[in-house]
């Protein structure tokens, strides 16, 4: 079952909440945060790559078209928990087939060995 409520906010106040965000989507402007699927699959233990095909909904055949590597170089990233030892071309390249930012891509810790 789908409730609906109906709102009525003065036009000087609605005005007002509309400054505030274009404020705060300057402020984020250049950061990078990602999704929560994302953030959720990379926890359960998806590899950086997998996490983002999964969430884009597409498979390693379409992300393999898109950046025109292979099918088979695409599926071996996916297994790669971390995708900071690849060349930043290779990020790039993946980051525009996903379209998203290359630091997206790539863990802030590389090691958080104990």
């Amino acid at each position: 079952m789908t409730t609906s409520a109906t709102v009525t906010i003065p036009l000087q106040e609605l005005d007002a909440m509309r400054g505030q965000i274009a404020q705060l989507e300057k402020q984020l402007e250049g950061e990078v945060y990602l999704p929560l699927e994302v953030t959720m699959a990379r926890v359960s233990g998806a590899g950086c790559l997998a996490a983002w095909i999964e969430y884009k909904n597409i498979n390693n055949v379409e992300l393999a078209s898109r950046t025109g590597f292979t099918k088979q170089y695409i599926g071996t990233l996916s297994k790669m928990q971390s995708l900071n030892d690849l060349k930043y071309s290779t990020v790039v390249t993946l980051a525009k087939g996903l379209g998203v930012k290359p630091a997206a891509l790539l863990d802030d810790d590389e090691d958080e060995t104990e």
